[in-house]
């Protein structure tokens, strides 16, 4: 169990150092390439209509929901597996492992369930009103081809 917590905090630990230097790195107008300079391309995206933002929003919430009921689920089912293996062995706490494990479980499963729709429904309607014009490879029986939707 220790190893895991430990396992956990070098893993966010890490991931946060990467985010700030990604943050860094954008933020700095001087990166700007010779050809965005040329076509008088602004180094700030152009803010998006509020619609925009609600799909967005309604997309990245759902896939932060999946991605951490996921974790949540692998967690529990590993607080699980070690509860019965105490348990087996007659160690003290062994069944406060397995309801944790239980619970993780459980809101793991509501999360994964809830998060899912989310972000799949939240993409569908970012994709369908807030693109403008887009390049998209079609399969059929008969072959495959690209078409370009306004």
């Amino acid at each position: 169990m220790k190893n895991i917590i430990l396992l956990l905090f070098v893993l966010a630990i890490s991931l946060g150092g990467h985010a700030q230097s990604l943050k860094n790195t954008i933020a700095k107008p001087e990166l700007m390439t010779f050809a965005s300079a040329r076509m008088n391309i602004p180094a700030q995206p152009q803010p998006l209509p509020e619609e925009c933002k609600r799909y967005k929003t309604m997309r990245d919430a759902g896939i932060g929901t999946a991605a951490g009921s996921g974790a949540l689920f692998i967690i529990g089912i590993a607080l699980v597996a070690v509860g019965e293996n105490n348990f087996a062995s007659g160690t003290q706490g062994a069944v406060g492992e397995i309801n944790g494990g239980a619970a993780m479980l459980t809101f793991g499963i509501l999360g994964m369930g809830a998060g899912i729709p989310l972000a799949v429904i939240g993409a569908h309607r970012y994709n369908d009103s807030c693109k403008s014009a887009r390049l998209e490879l079609h399969t059929a029986s008969h072959g495959t081809g690209l078409a370009l939707n306004f």
